[in-house]
């Protein structure tokens, strides 16, 4: 009974993960999902469990891989799963998964600090600081630590969510109902092509940081455990993400697509804006705190495992502290200078980009291999590597 508690309990937390990882700061602002989800007819409803359902499946397969080859950083995992081209896909890979920490990390800084700056009136680069402590912090505690602050966070940004969507569905629940049918009595066949495009593109967006997942697929263990996370996964995300693009369809007639946060303009124009408006701004920066720290573990879990490919154990373990820390303040320092000093723009650029790479670079290849199956290795015990997760 204790080890069914433990096997249900990680595949909420793996859940969580991938949720806290894919609500930043856009999601949680509402602008990711006018992006995606709006102008293409019935894919405002489509769209967001489309999208859900299309990472579910390839994470799936992703941590499946993981598992059965014990391999938990995203280097390992690329080299052995696009072998023999792993030097060409691997490196690829690469620059998805740091492009996506960059931009999401440094996005991660500036709308946490500023959203603090609104609430509390404190100095930006002070928020910003204090935003890179508590992702240093939970960075180099180690995966145990990670996971347990993915489930909190989640069950706050969830609660968050509801208490602000569901009144305000209920209280625009004819101007959604009106602005949807406009929408269907536009729809063209270009609507539905693109929708679906658009669809695919932004599935495999929020699959390209996969690097931030792979160090807590050893937790699930066996396959029926990754099945029950991702589609705990599905479900959760794709509710949520529903319910925010009916909570902004309600206003689209109000021209609230061209705001900079939309749902803060759901809290305005709806019910309860004196109470609601605090919690829109906490829920940015749980949002934008979240995605960073789960990018940088992933990224720290990487470079540690290069550091220490040839070392003995004992080694290993004696300097996998310090080394940790020491990745996770390089890139920590390096995300701040560029939501600092403006370069977000620059790199912005190519981060409309790594929807379409990843797509050929992650998913349809994921997609093939796992239909079409591999050859499994012989079966070990993963205690080791969960102990070393945990370090």
């Amino acid at each position: 009974m204790k080890s069914k508690i433990s096997a249900n309990s990680s595949c909420f937390t793996f859940a969580f993960i991938w949720f806290t990882t894919q609500f930043g700061g856009g999601f949680a602002s509402g602008r990711q999902v006018i992006d995606f989800c709006f102008g293409y007819g019935p894919f405002v409803v489509i769209t967001p469990v489309l999208t859900q359902i299309i990472q579910g499946v390839i994470l799936y397969f992703i941590c499946k891989y993981a598992i059965e080859f014990k391999m938990f950083d995203y280097r390992s995992w690329t080299n052995s799963f696009y072998s023999p081209y792993d030097k060409i896909m691997s490196n690829c890979y690469e620059l998805c998964y740091n492009l996506v920490l960059a931009i999401a990390t440094a996005i991660a800084f500036a709308t946490g600090g500023a959203t603090i700056t609104q609430l509390l009136g404190t100095p930006y680069y002070l928020n910003t600081a204090i935003i890179g402590f508590l992702m240093l912090f939970l960075t180099i505690c180690g995966a145990n630590l990670v996971r347990k602050a993915a489930t909190g966070i989640s069950i706050l940004i969830i609660a968050g969510l509801l208490i602000i969507f569901i009144p305000n569905i209920i209280y625009f629940r004819s101007n959604i109902g009106s602005n949807f049918n406009i929408f269907l009595s536009q729809t063209t066949s270009q609507h539905l092509t693109g929708g679906f495009w658009k669809a695919l593109i932004y599935a495999s967006l929020q699959i390209a940081p996969m690097g931030a997942y792979l160090p807590h697929a050893a937790a699930l263990g066996e396959k029926i455990n990754i099945k029950k996370a991702v589609i705990l996964g599905t479900l959760i995300n794709a509710s949520l993400m529903l319910m925010v693009s009916l909570g902004i369809l309600g206003l689209h007639d109000k021209g609230i697509a061209g705001t900079v946060v939309p749902t803060l303009t759901v809290v305005t124009e709806g019910i309860g804006k004196q109470l609601l408006t605090p919690i829109v701004s906490i829920l940015i920066f749980l949002g934008s705190v979240s995605t960073g720290v789960n990018l940088i573990f992933g990224i720290v879990k990487r470079v540690v495992s290069w550091l220490e490919r040839n070392e003995e154990k004992s080694i290993k373990e004696s300097k996998q502290k310090s080394r940790s820390m020491l990745v996770a303040i390089v890139y920590i320092i390096l995300t701040w200078s560029i939501a600092q000093f403006g370069l977000i723009p620059l790199i912005a650029k190519g981060y409309s980009m790594v929807g379409y790479l990843t797509l050929f670079v992650v998913v349809i290849p994921v997609l093939i291999r796992g239909i079409l199956g591999w050859k499994k290795p012989v079966e070990t015990s993963l205690e080791e590597e969960i102990k070393n997760l945990e370090v």
